[in-house]
């Protein structure tokens, strides 16, 4: 667990999720997934139980190179961020990693207190050595974050999201851990 200081002065706890966290996450996830078009699902749109949920968690809590990790605000589960490592020997020292945050909270800081967690969190593996991630090209805060912590656009990848007829690019990006 670490504590941060974000907007106002006010603390925020980031952690790794418990299996008591999982019917909050699929709270957040449903809010989220109908407050933003940057994600790859929408609202009620990823179909998990609570029960699903909780084994998603134990599986990255029990895996070396995976992390599942909250921010929480005054009690209240705010964010989540979620990295896999590769399954195989060649690829595990790699992983991709997905982020969200209630609307509620964007611009004070909770992104970067996410990735800065994950960020710490893979230099102490000693395990993974490359991050990376996949952004739509219009989110240009996002992509300021990710830059602002490292990441470099490696490629654009065409027509790789599809909200209500539209087809959208992305950027895969990604940073080598040291």
């Amino acid at each position: 667990m670490t504590i941060y200081t974000i907007y106002n002065d006010k603390e925020l706890i980031v952690r790794p999720a418990t299996r008591s966290d999982a019917d909050e996450i699929l709270q957040l996830l449903n809010t989220v997934g109908g407050e933003s078009d940057n994600l790859t699902y929408g609202s009620e749109e990823l179909g998990f139980t609570a029960s699903q949920e909780e084994e998603i968690i134990e599986q990255h809590n029990k895996s070396c190179n995976s992390l599942f990790i909250v921010a929480q605000y005054m009690g209240k589960i705010i964010g989540i961020l979620n990295f896999s490592g590769g399954n195989r020997g060649r690829i595990a020292h790699c992983g991709m990693f997905g982020m969200s945050v209630l609307k509620d909270y964007w611009g004070i800081g909770v992104g970067t207190c996410l990735v800065d967690f994950m960020l710490d969190w893979a230099v102490e593996t000693d395990i993974i050595k490359k991050i990376e991630l996949q952004v739509r090209v219009d989110n240009t805060r996002a992509i300021q974050l990710y830059k602002k912590m490292g990441f470099v656009v490696e490629g654009r990848l065409r027509k790789s999201i599809k909200i209500d007829g539209e087809y959208f690019d992305t950027l895969y990006m990604g940073k080598a851990i040291e």
